[in-house]
């Protein structure tokens, strides 16, 4: 009898090192396929057209067609990767499974130390659409009482609940520690080839967050294109935890790039001037913490039980400003409209004719 084709969907979250472990997959695609793991080809290394369910064009044939490249290349297991699985809910795990019922399926997850994640995960989100300050997205994160982006448990119950299928969680934490990377604990718990290990050591750390200056204004700016262009604001943070894909991305970190110098400084100095911090005191815990204890079995490299290491107290400072007090500032006056301009032409090329 012909064994079931294993398939790992890696499914991030977001700031937990899933690009390092994309892009050394994508470029170990002939080594992994030598012991039998098929990466499929894609962009970037990710595979989020064949696995983000919450897109309302999805279709299951993208995946079904992995599946029989998988199999017809002679591999065992079919390994695939996308932040966006953290956060299809029950509806898009259930989809995923139903998708993949010939098949032995499993989902491997990675969680950080919200004290480190939350900050990450808001840079992220401004460089890509959001305008709100680091205190506002915190503060907002905690009293949504299911938003993923603190409700790791809800990860874990919501694929329990769709897919049936098992489980493997990675602390992040406890893989710095001991590696200072993630990707090794990944390939020792897919228990993937040992030779990728020094490749992994030997990588550098892929879409570290940098340039907080750099965030903040295109944080500001974004605010000032949504509201040009009719749009919601924050609508990454929402669409997130409403488990939806968000209905338009920005890009208006372009429209920074021909700001003269001079010009940038000045409006960086008058963000600095609304510095204030955000203090996480050691050993802080948020509630759902509590919550993600009683998954600590599904962690494999937690072996106490206790999934991340005791904390040390931190500060993150970031701008208190908000985009309207700047929106008509004359030197942001430029960079609006490039940015304005971009997305209106961004915007109609995706509409129907």
């Amino acid at each position: 009898m012909t064994r079931n084709l294993r398939v790992v969907i890696h499914g991030g979250p977001h700031k937990t090192g899933t690009t390092s472990f994309q892009a050394l997959m994508a470029s170990w695609r002939a080594r992994l396929l030598e012991a039998g793991v098929f990466y499929p080809d894609s962009p970037k290394g990710h595979h989020s057209a064949i696995l983000n369910t919450k897109s309302p064009a999805w279709e299951s044939s993208g995946l079904r067609a992995a599946v029989e490249a998988a199999r017809a290349a002679g591999a065992h297991t079919l390994l695939m990767s996308a932040e966006v699985v953290c956060s299809v809910g029950i509806a898009g795990f259930r989809r995923l499974a139903e998708s993949l019922a010939d098949c032995d399926l499993a989902f491997l997850f990675v969680f950080r130390h919200w004290s480190t994640f939350l900050p990450s995960r808001w840079a992220q989100n401004c460089k890509r659409r959001d305008s709100q300050p680091l205190g506002t997205y915190v503060e907002r994160t905690l009293s949504w009482d299911d938003h993923v982006d603190h409700r790791f448990d809800l990860v874990l119950s919501d694929c329990i609940a769709g897919a049936g299928a098992s489980i493997i969680a990675v602390s992040f934490d406890r893989a710095m520690g001991e590696h200072e990377s993630v990707v090794p604990a990944l390939i020792e718990a897919l228990s993937l080839p040992r030779a990728l290990m020094e490749a992994a050591e030997a990588r550098v750390r892929a879409n570290a967050t940098s340039d907080r200056d750099g965030i903040e204004l295109v944080r500001l700016l974004n605010g000032a294109v949504a509201e040009r262009l009719g749009l919601p604001q924050d609508d990454l943070f929402v669409a997130r935890g409403e488990h939806r894909q968000c209905d338009t991305m920005f890009n208006a970190a372009g429209a920074l790039h021909s700001l003269p110098a001079d010009d940038r400084h000045r409006l960086i100095e008058l963000g600095r001037e609304t510095r204030a911090e955000l203090s996480f005191e050691a050993a802080w815990r948020p509630a759902a913490a509590d919550r993600l204890d009683d998954y600590a079995d599904l962690f494999v490299n937690a072996p106490d039980g206790a999934i991340f290491p005791a904390r040390p107290a931190r500060k993150e400072t970031y701008w208190a400003l908000e985009w309207p007090e700047i929106a008509d500032h004359p030197l942001f006056a430029a960079p609006i409209e490039r940015a304005v301009s971009s997305m209106r032409r961004k915007m109609s090329l995706t509409v129907p004719h």
